[in-house]
């Protein structure tokens, strides 16, 4: 009898540290609003992010590398290489090309505190070592409503405009789980298999109470991603087996067809992947194969080191600043394979190679081989590598000159 009571306990007490464990992979942090009131709970951002390794984007609203470089080092560049040096580089930050967009794009964990709301598309975005990034809208991270989960106030809603600022720290284990545990599936793909948690429809669905829509045989269907098994894409919508064996064929929906705009799924060691939906054949719903990313799993920013190696064979080595814009490993590459885009931070990233016109090879710290492009981190549209020689002294290579970027931790 005791040894079944053992046996019971243990089975509780590891359930419930694996739902802790779930808990703090929430988003979670405290908003304080312009009348200075403030509520702390778990954050579902622009109702579509809500874990720490999900991606917050913007525009950064002023060039730090101007900050960085000496007027004198850079008039000595502009000779040493005429006007390549000056059409790649010096105009992008004269305001001579007013599309060029220089883009921040981190995970969420890495993120101390967001301040400075202002005119509901600017802000400032503090690092965990204090470092500020003035960012500007893209897309909607920047200007859409804020929802929080009290434990004791429910669901509530913030607009932009009322927000002073948001303080980002950990989950407790504790923590009331209003939405259920992340979703987590084993998938089927025509270039092979993938595993991690998924976020459905492009940023939409992420959690077991989440919904997932269509209609069978003239009957509208709300099911929530907690009860599903499995789903494999078939003809016009989608064939869903349920938790407890039936079968529904699911359509008329972009969360069952072609319309989906992809299934983003957060890999454990080769970045997050959004999967376009023709080349999905199979997702089979599952228990977490490792555990959901916790804010300390997060750490602060480190410079990009590397060396730089051209294709006259020359070899340049320091700090880097990757197609003059990432300074900093937390940051991320954007890439293409087979319809499908990588988002992978550069700390990950141990080489690039570019191959051609369009496409570069990317090798990770796993040793994992990737051809990306489509994408200006990986094709003709990078802008470019400067590399920090000395304290005072950069160079600046032209992305047609490069033969390879070894990025080495610092």
């Amino acid at each position: 009898m005791r040894f079944l009571v053992f046996i019971l306990l243990t089975f509780f007490l590891d359930i419930q540290e694996t739902l802790s464990q779930q808990h703090k992979g929430f988003l979670y942090g405290t908003v304080t609003l312009k009348n200075n009131q403030s509520y702390t709970g778990q954050i579902r951002w622009d109702n579509e992010a809500g874990a720490w390794d999900d991606l917050f984007e913007a525009n950064k609203n002023e060039p730090q590398i101007l900050e960085q470089i000496d007027i004198e080092d850079y008039e000595k560049n502009k000779e040493a290489n005429d006007e390549v040096f000056e059409f790649s580089f010096m105009k992008l930050w004269e305001d001579r090309d007013p599309k060029t967009n220089f883009v921040f794009k981190c995970q969420f964990g890495h993120i101390s505190k967001i301040t400075d709301f202002r005119d509901n598309k600017y802000v400032t975005a503090i690092l965990k070592d204090g470092n500020k990034i003035k960012l500007r809208k893209r897309g909607n991270d920047i200007g859409d409503d804020i929802i929080m989960y009290h434990s004791s106030l429910g669901k509530i809603e913030f607009e932009w405009k009322n927000i002073k600022e948001i303080d980002f720290h950990f989950a407790p284990g504790n923590l009331k789980n209003f939405l259920g545990n992340r979703v987590y599936g084993k998938v089927l793909t025509i270039d092979g298999p993938l595993e991690g948690y998924i976020v459905w429809d492009f940023n939409e669905e992420a959690f077991e109470k989440d919904l997932i829509d269509g209609d069978h045989q003239n009957v509208e269907y709300n099911i929530e991603f907690g009860n599903i098994s499995s789903l494999q894409p078939e003809s016009k919508g989608s064939i869903i087996t349920l938790k407890n064996g039936s079968e529904l064929f699911l359509r008329g929906s972009s969360d069952v067809d072609k319309e989906n705009d992809g299934i983003f799924i957060k890999t454990e060691n080769t970045g997050m992947i959004n999967l376009n939906w023709s080349s999905l054949i199979r997702i089979d719903f599952t228990k977490p194969g490792f555990k959901s990313p916790e804010y300390s799993d997060f750490g602060s920013p480190k410079p990009l080191y590397g060396k730089v190696e051209t294709i006259e064979g020359n070899s340049f080595k320091g700090r880097l600043v990757y197609d003059l814009d990432e300074t900093w490993d937390i940051e991320i590459l954007d890439g293409k394979t087979n319809g499908s885009k990588y988002f992978i931070p550069f700390s990950i990233i141990q080489s690039i190679t570019p191959q051609n016109f369009n496409y570069s090879q990317v090798t990770l710290t796993n040793g994992t081989s990737i051809m990306l492009g489509e994408e200006g981190d990986v094709n003709h549209g990078n802008k470019g590598v400067l590399v920090w020689l000395t304290a005072s002294k950069t160079k600046y290579v032209p992305w047609e000159q490069i033969k390879s970027v070894t990025f080495i931790p610092k």
